[in-house]
């Protein structure tokens, strides 16, 4: 029993290791038009209902009887009709490792299975949440909702206005020496990350990191694609989406965080880009604007106004963190020894866009000398 166990937890490092392998003999293609008629036409059905969108709108009754009501039923219902596909999809699968891949070995296969029924199984939970959710929420979401005030209201007495928060952006091992998708000088920003992550404890300001967390068959895959890494796209409504080589998938040592991190003084660690189909650099919304993370929700909580930002990579990720934030009232410092970036041409050109935002850029130095808080 512990040896199935353990077969079934190595599952998602087996996976990655045969998508790695089949990259690098993918051979490009030029017909981008079936990618994008496949992009759009693969609309996911049983991502993460979004629930949060909602929790901004100023109106009371016309979000929740004009907005939150048909939306929650609405998804309750879709995932309910979904079920025999689902069922169909995944019985399809299952056959076709077994009858349809007779150069295969027999591992390749049963992993196959055993993926098929992982995805069966999530489906299924997700139905059932989706199911469960839309119909309470319905008619829990107004005690929720005065129950939020409250507790806001608790949290504005007991942190300060202003208070400041530090997030790390994607401080994992696929982004560094040994990774999939390792960005240049990547040894520099480990050190002054640690730095900044127990300055922050010491002060008590509240530290966030960010974790991206792609399945398997996500579409910023190039191999998913059928193309090779780092050509430009449209994906899913999307233009010049950089198709990426295998990284950061679930459940696999390269989706952890960096050696070294002082994870224990880590307040809350935010996923995002789990939805396969949509990117997502920032980490308050996904490159669609279709889903939010807890992020900002949780930033009001503790009534955050300052965000101090570092991470990888600055040309993506960082940068539409940074954006994003801006975008929602926040006041934003750089560490830009505490980034590194995918190419400099782009390093240099995401820089020039946050100093035109208002964004303040220091050094590490700067932070953990006192001279800015």
């Amino acid at each position: 029993m512990k040896s199935l166990i353990k077969y079934i937890q190595e599952l998602p490092e087996r996976q990655f290791s045969r998508l790695k392998n089949l990259e690098r003999n993918v051979e490009p293609r030029i017909d981008l038009n079936k990618v994008v008629k496949k992009s759009l036409s693969e609309v996911t059905l049983f991502g993460d209902l979004n629930y949060s969108k909602f929790l901004n709108e100023n109106s009371y009754p016309r979000r929740y009887f004009f907005k939150f009501v048909p939306y929650h039923l609405g998804s309750a219902f879709t995932s309910i009709i979904a079920l025999p596909a689902v069922l169909v999809k995944t019985v399809y699968s299952i056959f076709k490792s077994i009858f349809g891949m007779p150069k295969s070995s027999s591992e390749e296969r049963i992993d196959t299975i055993l993926s098929s029924l992982c995805d069966l199984g999530t489906a299924l939970s997700l139905i059932v949440k989706g199911v469960c959710l839309g119909i309470s929420k319905c008619f829990l979401a107004p005690f929720r909702d005065i129950a939020k005030i409250v507790q806001e209201r608790k949290n504005k007495k007991a942190f300060p206005k202003g208070k400041i928060a530090f997030i790390g952006i994607d401080l994992q091992k696929t982004f560094v020496e040994g990774g999939n998708l390792a960005v240049s000088e990547e040894k520099d920003v480990v050190t002054p990350a640690i730095e900044l992550i127990n300055h922050a404890a010491k002060k008590g300001y509240l530290t966030v990191l960010t974790q991206d967390w792609h399945g398997k068959s996500h579409k910023s895959f190039a191999i998913n694609s059928g193309f090779k890494p780092y050509t430009t796209v449209r994906m899913s409504g999307l233009a010049n989406q950089m198709l990426w080589p295998v990284h950061a998938m679930q459940g696999t040592k390269e989706a952890g965080f960096i050696d070294g991190l002082p994870l224990e003084k880590i307040d809350f660690v935010i996923k995002k880009g789990f939805d396969d189909q949509v990117d997502s650099y920032g980490a308050f919304f996904d490159n669609g604007g279709i889903h939010q993370t807890a992020l900002h929700e949780l930033l009001q909580g503790y009534n955050i106004s300052t965000i101090v930002a570092f991470g990888i990579a600055t040309d993506y990720c960082v940068l539409n963190t940074v954006k994003q934030a801006h975008d929602l009232g926040y006041k934003v410092i750089l560490v830009e020894d505490a980034c590194r970036s995918v190419a400099n041409n782009t390093r240099d050109s995401a820089l020039e866009t946050m100093r035109t935002l208002g964004v303040e850029i220091v050094n590490a130095q700067e932070i953990l000398d006192g001279r800015k808080f």
